[in-house]
């Protein structure tokens, strides 16, 4: 039993299962962005693609997470998470990046965006209905 572990270790290495598997492969084809929704004014195309409705849902996230955790009245969780956020951007991200006289005009540019960043990352990580992609519990993505 031993000595076969080796040989099946290599077959499986020299042929793997998607080497075998049906149809064609077009990487090119992962960076199609197909529109959903075609609005041309002109020779201008502002069509909705599935990269625009991922940056809607990123911004709309952002707009909503600061809502949620900067707003409030009383110091309570939330605001304590919200302030835990603000230091992170100043210290990490302004202060070691911007000269010291411009973090005062650009700092809230600079954390909207480190928290845009952050927002379309995360969502990144979620499978979303609108990627296309089907999922079967044995097998995987399709």
């Amino acid at each position: 039993m031993i000595r076969r572990v080796p040989l099946v270790a290599l077959f499986a290495l020299a042929f793997p299962a998607s080497a075998f598997a049906r149809g064609t492969f077009d990487p090119s084809k992962e960076f199609e962005l197909k529109p959903w929704l075609s609005i041309h004014l002109g020779p201008l195309d502002l069509s909705i693609t599935k990269a625009v409705v991922y940056l809607l849902l990123g911004a709309a996230g952002t707009i909503l997470f600061g809502l949620f955790f900067m707003r409030g009245r009383t110091l309570n969780r939330r605001n304590t998470v919200g302030e835990q956020i603000y230091e992170i951007a100043q210290t990490q991200v302004a202060e070691q990046g911007l000269p010291t006289k411009a973090i005062a005009r650009w700092f809230p540019y600079v954390a909207t965006l480190m928290l845009f960043i952050w927002m379309v990352n995360m969502l990144g990580f979620i499978p979303l209905p609108i990627t296309g992609e089907t999922w079967h519990v044995a097998g995987g993505f399709r």
